[in-house]
């Protein structure tokens, strides 16, 4: 077999694009397969174009993918309706916080009853921040600003 452009050379490997034969000469190698030189830029222009597609898809997909789940939420969270906005909140009474909050919240009980530990151990270490902590909570919870330990309002 002859090389195409040195008919007077030994082919050497066919070109993995254009299935001609070539000599070691006109021949590249790219990850393990042969290619004629005149037919690399080609490869790599294919290459390029067919990863930039499939970028475009994997995109479009993901942004499908997101508009479904939230579409999903959407659906679950009107079908729920009530069932969603009890989710929503605390089970923990406002006033049993704030009872806590006057008699036992130099030593956090307040915060221990809503589940935020790690303020109501800092709270029995300092009681009560020195008591300021213990003037910010009640009045946030008589303003109902006041949290249980996932962040719902209390009832």
């Amino acid at each position: 077999m002859k090389c195409t452009n040195h008919p007077e050379r030994g082919a050497a490997g066919i070109c993995q694009y254009s299935g001609k034969p070539f000599c070691e000469e006109e021949l590249v190698e790219i990850e393990g397969k042969m290619y004629g030189k005149e037919y690399v830029s080609k490869v790599f222009e294919e290459t390029k174009s067919t990863s930039s597609n499939q970028q475009k898809e994997d995109i479009s997909d993901f942004d499908r993918l997101q508009k479904e789940r939230q579409a999903r939420i959407d659906k679950k969270q009107n079908e729920g309706g009530q069932a969603y906005a009890d989710y929503m909140k605390s089970a923990k009474s406002k006033w049993v916080a704030l009872f806590l909050c006057i008699f036992f919240g130099y030593v956090g009980l307040h915060r221990f009853y809503v589940g935020k530990i790690g303020t109501g151990v800092i709270y029995a270490f300092t009681i009560g921040l020195g008591g300021f902590g213990i003037l910010f909570d009640l009045i946030t919870i008589l303003a109902g600003g006041f949290k249980d330990g996932l962040e719902r309002p209390l009832t």
